[in-house]
């Protein structure tokens, strides 16, 4: 069985690469934005923080503007 942290940093990396995706198709497309919220939990050995992975569904050629989350660390 996959260790705890190990099966957190690969749900979190395979929801940023899957994400990351999305975000490349750089042409404005009409349509609705879907997030779902997958999986939440307290970061193992870190008090006060916790993993948080969401799955946001964009239109086809759809982008997203260059943005940045300076209360959180994101992965690539």
């Amino acid at each position: 069985m996959m260790p705890t942290k190990a099966l957190i940093t690969t749900v979190v990396v395979a929801s940023v690469v899957g994400l990351a995706l999305l975000i490349e198709r750089q042409a404005e497309a009409p349509g609705e934005v879907k997030s779902e919220q997958v999986f939440v939990s307290d970061l193992a050995g870190e008090p006060d923080k916790e993993v948080n992975v969401q799955l946001n569904t964009f239109p086809p050629a759809s982008s997203v503007l260059w943005h940045i989350h300076p209360d959180a660390h994101e992965f690539d």
